[in-house]
Parts: C-alpha cells; sequence; structure tokens
C-alpha cells in the first residue's frame, strides 16, 4: 500500500504561522535561525524566513530541519521545497537526508547535488530522489539549506514542503472547481473548493488568486469576497502539475446601493434639463425608464 500523504507534516505550508515540526540547523543554534514570517509566500499568506552566517567551517550547509518516521525500507522518496533570495544574493542550496537508527545513531546520508537560486527574487523548486532507504533506519532527519560559505550565508524564504515515496509522486493532471461562474452582491461571500485527479496526487497543495482584487478576493481556502461591483477571474492552480481552472465571478451592487444610484441620476437629470418648476421628480422618473 502505498503512502499518498505528504510526509512533511501538517504545517508543510506553515500556514498555522509557526515553525512547528521544523528547526533551524546547526541544532545548536550556531549561525542559523528561523521564524515563521509573512513577508513572502510560495503559496497561502506564510512561509520561513532563514537566517545563516559562515562562522563555523566544519558544517558543509546550514538551514530548516525536519524529522520524518516511519520511512519505508528499500523505498526511495521524493523530496522538495520552494525557496526564494531575501538578500538578492545568489546562492548554492541542496537537500541532506540523514538515516538514524532507533537510538539517534547515524546509519548514512542521501545528498543532493547543490543548485544554484538567482537572487531576483523569483521561487525556485528544489527537488531530489532520495537512494533507497536502509534496513534499521527507525526515521530520518532532512536538512534543506545553503552551503556553509561566505557567498551563500544570508537570507532566505523556505515554503510548500513535500515528502512522497517516490511511487506515489504523481503530478496532477487536472483541477476542477466547484463552480465556474457565479453571481452574488457586494458583501456577499462564496465558497470555492478544488477537486485535484488523479486522487493519489501526494502534493495537493493549490494557490487561490483574483484577476481583480478590488472587485472580488479570495483567501488561502477558497474564499471569496465581494468588495465592489464589477467582474473578477478566481483561479486555482495546483502546485503539482500547474494545472489550473478558473471562476468567474461578477458582483453586482446591493438593494441600497442601486437605490442611491438611481436617485443619484435624477438628481443629474433634474440639473442638466434645468426643468420648469411644474415638472416633478416622478415626471424624471417616468422619463428615465
Amino acid at each position: 500500500v502505498l503512502s499518498l500523504e505528504n510526509l512533511a507534516g501538517d504545517n508543510a505550508g506553515f500556514e498555522l504561522g509557526t515553525t512547528d515540526g521544523f528547526q533551524y540547523y546547526p541544532t545548536n543554534g550556531d549561525g542559523a535561525s528561523i521564524e515563521a514570517t509573512q513577508e513572502a509566500a510560495h503559496s497561502g499568506e506564510w512561509s520561513v524566513k532563514v537566517t545563516t552566517d559562515y562562522r563555523v567551517p566544519n558544517y558543509s550547509m546550514k538551514g530548516l530541519m525536519f524529522r520524518v518516521d516511519n520511512l519505508e525500507p528499500g523505498a526511495k522518496y521524493t523530496v522538495s521545497f520552494w525557496v526564494k533570495s531575501a538578500d538578492e544574493k545568489t546562492r548554492s542550496v541542496r537537500i541532506h537526508l540523514m538515516g538514524r537508527n532507533s537510538g539517534g545513531g547515524w546509519l548514512y546520508d542521501s545528498i543532493s547535488d547543490w543548485v544554484e537560486i538567482a537572487g531576483d527574487g523569483e521561487w525556485t523548486q528544489i527537488s531530489f530522489a532520495t537512494d533507497e532507504i536502509q534496513e534499521g533506519t527507525a526515521y530520518a532527519e532532512i536538512l534543506m539549506g545553503n552551503a556553509n560559505t561566505e557567498d551563500s550565508a544570508g537570507e532566505y524564504y523556505i515554503d510548500d514542503v513535500v515528502v512522497c515515496e517516490k511511487t506515489a509522486s504523481v503530478p496532477a493532471e487536472s483541477v476542477t472547481l466547484n463552480q465556474t461562474e457565479a453571481i452574488i452582491k457586494v458583501g456577499e461571500g462564496l465558497a470555492l473548493t478544488a477537486a485535484i485527479a488523479p486522487e493519489n496526487v501526494c502534493n495537493d497543495l493549490v494557490v487561490w488568486t483574483s484577476s481583480n482584487e478590488n472587485v472580488a478576493k479570495v483567501d488561502n481556502n477558497g474564499n471569496v469576497t465581494a468588495m465592489a461591483a464589477g467582474t473578477a477571474d478566481i483561479t486555482v492552480t495546483a502546485l503539482s502539475g500547474e494545472k489550473t481552472a478558473t471562476c468567474k465571478v461578477t458582483v453586482r451592487p446591493t438593494d441600497a446601493q442601486l437605490a442611491d444610484m438611481a436617485k443619484a441620476l435624477i438628481e443629474e437629470t433634474l440639473e442638466k434639463l434645468s426643468v420648469s418648476n411644474n415638472t416633478t421628480e416622478a415626471d424624471v422618473t417616468r422619463a428615465i425608464e
């Protein structure tokens, strides 16, 4: 039976607003710190900001680390995360899996190549297929971070961590919404839900966006709020496979706003016509209608 869940845990997208389930590396805090932040996010509203400096040369890398239990001996896993520079520096990053026994002793390493990420402020996905998990592995510690060099040290963001059994790492083939068109009034809400196919997609993270937030806003759970009259396309993107679906939302004025608009039109018409004293507002209303 394949394990189709994201083994990085419930806080893999950091939407708890904390670093729960993750810690800095080196674990003694020697030149590394992490904090949950809303300064930048690949999806949702939160990510983790990693800050490192180069001071102890006996570490090959520094960054963010987490533990994964119940890995299947003989299986391979795909580990991925998204990273973005916070200080406009180009740096080298990689993924390092450390297999450990039940007593916490080191068993083996599975390490990706270094990947250079630009300091242009764009998000980059780092992905790595591990070696086979060895017999006797009680758990693994997975480190994601920068080379311990002066050039690579500094500040960067990490988001949307995924760990899946490699044979279960199926990309999304499609994403659909429960509605493709909707009409709501200013101040009303709309709940959109996304369905990803096939069902055994490991990474089921999605990103919600609005083409016009002045008309309609959407949160990271697909809840839409009507802000002003007009139209907006609400789009959901499945991070696995980059598939999208869109709902066209038309926002209409409230009854009170329509009444105010009609009153303003009547007053404007009266002023422009310079009507005689015996012309009533009712006459103008009938003429407009």
